[in-house]
């Protein structure tokens, strides 16, 4: 299940091994240490037997996971609220069918499903976020956000009339209904970065725009799609993000981007110094998720 398996978000990394073959944990050798959290150390007893052997790989990751969230993103009242919210959300998607999306997602049961999953997604929200927050001001120099009002229509003719309409003063929102297809841009302001899969054409003159305000007075076409063009009317409403709008154009970064949950634990795998010892681990990392084995770029 899509939903699941999004959830299962984990690092591990790897220390050189010098003067020695490669290392590799064997389950009769309990003590050995598998890897290391800051103080924390993982042994074949903790978590090679019950969980690598029967488990898989991804029940390291998890692991690896939960200790970073629980020294970083602790279960909170705010996480607990959000997690409840979000099982009843996903309770009511699933429905009828809830059993099999519970079994498909390897849990007996929807308590199972809450601790394995939502909690540490909820937890995972918080640690980027919480990234976010202190290094705000470099990550909105990348994403760009602004605000804006777009209408999107399914004829140049539609979107000259909806142009025309709004520099005569009618309101974005009106001129969208009345041209536009609304399903996606209904005129409202939003906040967009570079991570909010706008058509290319419609964010290369957003993202040149210096001016706090502004009208792009023009017909923006994209014809990526030849058989379904479509025609963009924009104006830029705000672009002081970091002086008048940063959580939302944080959140906005949290909720498009798709490397930001990545970036946020690779800084904390590097902040506790993450050492992994066994080798079939590293190279489990080494040919899925590279950027994991923070050690190497030490080197």
């Amino acid at each position: 299940m899509k939903k699941a398996t999004s959830l299962c978000f984990a690092a591990v990394m790897l220390t050189t091994l010098f003067g020695c073959k490669d290392a590799s944990a064997d389950i009769s050798n309990g003590s050995e240490v598998l890897f290391t959290v800051g103080s924390t150390k993982v042994t074949n007893d903790d978590i090679f037997r019950p969980l690598f052997l029967s488990g898989g790989f991804s029940q390291v990751n998890m692991s690896v996971s939960k200790i970073i969230f629980e020294k970083e993103a602790p279960v909170t009242e705010e996480v607990t609220k959000e997690a409840k919210k979000q099982l009843a959300e996903f309770k009511k998607s699933a429905g009828e069918n809830l059993e099999a999306v519970l079994s498909q997602a390897g849990c007996k049961d929807i308590d199972e499903y809450y601790e394995k999953y939502i909690v540490p997604s909820v937890q995972n929200n918080k640690l980027a976020k919480k990234y976010l927050d202190a290094n705000a001001k470099d990550q909105i120099t990348t994403y760009k956000p602004v605000k804006a009002r777009i209408i999107a229509c399914t004829s140049e003719g539609n979107a000259k009339n909806a142009l025309k309409a709004v520099q005569d003063g009618k309101s974005f929102e009106t001129a969208a209904k009345q041209y536009g297809k609304t399903d996606t841009y209904n005129g409202k302001e939003i906040v967009v970065n570079q991570s909010s899969q706008l058509p290319s054409p419609v964010w290369s003159k957003i993202s040149v725009i210096t001016d706090k305000e502004a009208m792009i007075n023009e017909v923006i076409s994209d014809t990526s799609d030849s058989e379904k063009p479509m025609y963009y009317v924009v104006k830029v409403t705000n672009t002081k993000a970091s002086e008048e709008f940063k959580e939302e154009a944080l959140q906005s970064i949290l909720d498009k981007s798709t490397t930001i949950k990545q970036e946020a634990m690779i800084h904390y795998l590097k902040k506790y110094n993450f050492r992994v010892y066994d080798i079939d681990i590293y190279n489990n990392y080494k040919s899925s998720n590279p950027d994991y084995l923070v050690q190497d770029s030490e080197d």
